[in-house]
């Protein structure tokens, strides 16, 4: 086997080329250097070779970026599978890819999953962090123990994610709260790390009806973003949706409107007209359009943020019934019942089988499918589907019924 100096300079100039071009959200680009990369690396060291399973984390990582969640997950799951085999089960790398992959999964709706990998990273994490404490195991130099309290923070976070969208949102606030303390620790409160986990935490409370919390949460981070960053940068994007998005929750839809519109245009114009993260920002201008009896436009938004996401994820995914629902709500407005009945029964089947017949969700859609139902004096039905409803909503703290969710 040749030796690995020469060939790691060669691999260190793409990797770094590849670095610049995601951080200035040329994924494409950044795919194509670490492709380059992992070849050399295959060549040279062999298909399992431990620098082979960090490189294919890293491409996962720009293939996730760009809306390739199927190929993505192969290379995460290769990566995790080379890294246990090279590093051990139990080492912080593999804790990193776990944490990654289950980014992914709760980006594709399968939270459950995404809670799962998501734990088994943070146990990973906490063990190693403990083994720290012990006088007899050798210590790790600054930049390894920054590392993995950073990857052990947004561990917390996406833990945090993923029981927010299964409706648990006590045991959410535990895992955001967490992770937005170290994140305070770690970087200081002016930092974007800590406005990004101020977010995290805002959504939850958006989620959970605790409105003016979030908004704070939101306004803070706010401030953060547009000193610290550009406002062009995603993170400001993801602000101003999320703004966005609690004014629409709120009812203040001439508000909630410029907000997205802007927000949306920052987050095409870097990931292209066809992402499946900007078909989700679609759907929500969508819904604030809806609010403001747009209806026409709405309408138009919703088929086309359906039709990117069905491509991306299939007939089955959870921004799919969010959408098909909300597209429910349009029509209902409109007195088309007979279409927004076929909507809302699409989406109560997707929602029940993906999220569990409890989930604050299933409720919203319950509740528009009996306020459908008792417009056309289906009394008995409407009745049923209410109580249904009702049963869930005394389960969770908060349930908002009509439009976005």
């Amino acid at each position: 086997m040749e030796k690995r100096g020469p060939i790691q300079k060669a691999v260190c100039q793409l990797i770094e080329r590849a670095e610049d071009e995601e951080s200035q959200h040329r994924y494409r680009a950044a795919e194509i250097q670490y492709r380059s990369a992992l070849a050399i690396y295959e060549e040279h060291f062999g298909k399992e070779a431990e620098e082979v399973g960090v490189i294919l984390n890293d491409l996962a990582w720009v293939c996730k970026a760009q809306g390739k969640y199927t190929e993505a997950e192969v290379l995460f799951r290769r990566s995790v599978g080379i890294l246990e085999k090279t590093e051990g089960s139990e080492h912080p790398d593999v804790a990193n890819v776990l944490k990654n992959l289950s980014a992914l999964k709760q980006t594709q709706g399968a939270h459950k999953e995404a809670e799962t990998l998501g734990r088994r990273a943070l146990h990973i994490l906490n063990q190693v962090m403990d083994q720290q404490q012990d006088s007899e195991v050798p210590a790790l130099d600054s930049e390894n123990a920054a590392a993995i309290q950073q990857i052990h923070q947004q561990t917390l976070t996406e833990l945090g994610t993923a029981l927010r969208s299964q409706g648990r949102y006590s045991e959410a606030e535990l895992f955001c709260k967490k992770a937005l303390l170290e994140a305070e620790q770690a970087f200081g409160s002016n930092h974007p790390e800590f406005a990004n986990n101020l977010v995290s935490l805002g959504v939850l409370y958006k989620y959970w009806g605790k409105y003016d919390q979030a908004e704070s949460l939101y306004q803070q981070a706010r401030r953060i973003v547009e000193q610290a960053l550009s406002e062009e940068h995603q993170l400001f994007a993801c602000v101003l949706y999320n703004l966005a998005g609690l004014n629409h929750a709120r009812a203040r839809y001439t508000e909630a409107e410029p907000l997205c519109r802007r927000a949306l245009e920052l987050r095409e114009k870097a990931l292209g007209p066809h992402h499946p993260d900007v078909a989700v920002y679609i759907g929500t201008l969508a819904a604030i359009l809806e609010g403001l009896e747009k209806y026409n436009e709405a309408a138009t938004l919703y088929r086309r943020a359906l039709s990117l996401l069905e491509t991306t994820f299939g007939p089955e995914h959870p921004d799919v019934a969010l959408n098909l629902s909300n597209l429910g709500v349009v029509m209902y407005s409109r007195g088309n019942y007979e279409e927004a009945e076929r909507l809302y029964q699409r989406a109560l089947k997707m929602r029940i089988k993906l999220l569990g017949s409890e989930h604050p969700q299933v409720a919203t859609t319950l509740h528009n499918l009996a306020t459908l139902y008792s417009a056309q004096d289906r009394v008995a039905e409407a009745e049923s589907l209410y109580q249904r409803a009702l049963v869930i909503e005394k389960k969770k703290a908060h349930v908002v019924f009509q439009g976005l969710i």
